[in-house]
């Protein structure tokens, strides 16, 4: 590891993010991904794993606190590399609203920096959080050490995500590299009733009954040696 990429690591480990990796990446003429994600928590009165009942308002308004948070600490990295006069490029959130694509895959490299695996739900799940995190990417022109090996995915036979669903958008199929997007989740139905459910409430419903109800989140990881579902 060079003397740039090496503070550059030591930055990210100092921002107080839940997570962090980097990976090399090739989109925009940049060479390396630092993958990010800062986890939430919801009220234990609106947290179902924890007994509480569903509120997307607060669901909505953890995933909203943290992202203000997590914006603050990607503008503390921004302003190193600056000074580092490192190239750099903070990947926007949302998707293209006809494919439903962003213009980077922040969960791919996200699983790419051994930072989770994609679960049957297909959002990034973490080995201490689940799926409860925001993903922040920011690109590069880095020389970085070679890729970390990616975790094994751990959701053996769960399928509390896809229990959860009362709308029936998730197969219950396992990601693989490669697996189209249609084959474990009905993103554009997903999407569209999202926006309808938006209507009453003045921005498109965050939803989140899936990712709320994986049992790794809210600390309740399994024993040691089990898997969920198992």
């Amino acid at each position: 590891m060079d003397d740039t990429t090496e503070k550059v690591s030591e930055t990210l480990a100092t921002l107080g993010m839940n997570g962090w990796g980097l990976t090399p990446a090739d989109h925009e003429g940049f060479t390396c991904a630092a993958s990010m994600f800062l986890a939430y928590q919801v009220t234990h009165e609106a947290d179902p794993l924890l007994g509480g009942d569903y509120h997307e308002a607060a669901f909505h308004g953890a995933l909203i606190d943290t992202r203000e948070r997590g914006f603050e600490m990607i503008e503390r990295l921004g302003a190193v590399l600056d000074e580092t006069g490192i190239r750099h490029w903070t990947v926007p959130r949302g998707q293209d609203p006809d494919t439903l694509h962003a213009l980077f895959s922040a969960k791919r490299a996200a699983a790419l920096a051994g930072l989770g695996w994609i679960g049957k739900c297909s959002l990034l799940v973490t080995p201490r959080h689940g799926p409860r995190v925001v993903l922040f990417t920011v690109l590069m022109d880095l020389e970085v050490v070679a890729a970390p090996t990616p975790l094994r995915p751990a959701c053996g036979k769960c399928t509390a995500c896809i229990d959860a669903c009362p709308e029936g958008y998730l197969s219950g199929a396992d990601w693989l590299p490669g697996i189209e997007r249609a084959a474990v989740i009905d993103a554009f139905a997903c999407s569209r009733r999202m926006e309808e459910l938006g209507v009453a409430i003045g921005h498109k419903h965050s939803c989140g009954l899936c990712l709320l109800a994986c049992p790794l989140g809210a600390g309740q990881r399994p024993e040691k040696g089990k898997l969920p579902g198992a």
